[in-house]
C-alpha cells in the first residue's frame, strides 16, 4: 500500500502547473516547470549502533539534484543505485526514493 501512496504523491500541485495528469502527457520537456527535474529528498540518517541510546539525535539527510534528467547515461534505476550507494539510503526509503527520480 505505501508504495501506492508514494506513486500518488504531489508531483508538484495543479498550483505549480505539474500535476499528475500532466506528467502522464507525451509533452516536450521545455512544457513542465523547471522544478519537475529537480530531485529533493529527505529522510532521517538511521543510527548504526545497534545499543540503545538514551538521548538520540536526528540528522536529515538531503539528496538534492538539479536537473535530474539531464545526467548523462544514467537512467532512473542507474541513477538510484548511485544514491543508494553515496547516501546509505535505508531499505524503507529506496522506493520512496525512486518513485522521486522518476
Amino acid at each position: 500500500l505505501l508504495r501506492l501512496l508514494y506513486l500518488a504523491e504531489s508531483r508538484g500541485g495543479k498550483e505549480n502547473g505539474f500535476g499528475l495528469a500532466e506528467c502522464c502527457q507525451n509533452l516536450p520537456v521545455t512544457a513542465y516547470p523547471s522544478s519537475a527535474s529537480t530531485l529533493h529528498f529527505e529522510y532521517y540518517a538511521e543510527s548504526s549502533d545497534e545499543k540503545p541510546v538514551k538521548k538520540t539525535t536526528n540528522t536529515i539527510i538531503a539528496i538534492h539534484i538539479d536537473n535530474v534528467d539531464r545526467i548523462p547515461n544514467k537512467n532512473p534505476s542507474q541513477i538510484m543505485e548511485d544514491l543508494i550507494e553515496k547516501y546509505t539510503v535505508p531499505d524503507d526509503k529506496q522506493m520512496q526514493l525512486f518513485t522521486h527520480i522518476r
